[in-house]
């Protein structure tokens, strides 16, 4: 169930360093290549802190789903900076009840701590 997320989080890493600053376009890339590539991933959505310290939609896969997001397993991975500041989430839904394991989350771990530092590298490159 979870090679997938593995294969595609390797890419998106791999793509988080290629790019300069991440931009809207790099997030929506990073939502719909999790949303497409991992079949159990449902709906994924990536959100940034702004200054007024509230979470900011960047990206997602599409509208939230109407059902009730009880009925859903959620995974939400923190995008935290290099001192531990948390910069944002990523977050996963999923029909199934028991829909992640411990490669979906390390896996999307690692990726969300590849935009950290990519969106904390951005953040010094303009001071």
């Amino acid at each position: 169930m979870s090679m997938a997320a593995d294969i595609v989080t390797l890419e998106l890493i791999a793509a988080v360093h290629q790019v300069a600053e991440l931009d809207h376009p790099t997030y929506h890339h990073i939502v719909h290549r999790l949303h497409t590539q991992v079949a159990h991933f449902e709906w994924v959505g990536l959100y940034l802190l702004d200054n007024s310290n509230e979470y900011v939609m960047k990206a997602s896969s599409g509208d939230f789903i109407s059902e009730s997001i009880a009925r859903k397993a959620i995974l939400q991975i923190p995008i935290t900076s290099s001192c531990e500041e948390v910069l944002g989430r990523v977050t996963v839904t999923s029909r199934a009840a028991i829909a992640f394991d411990e490669s979906d989350y390390t896996s999307l771990e690692a990726l969300a701590l590849e935009i950290g530092k990519k969106i904390e590298q951005t953040l010094k490159n303009h001071q």
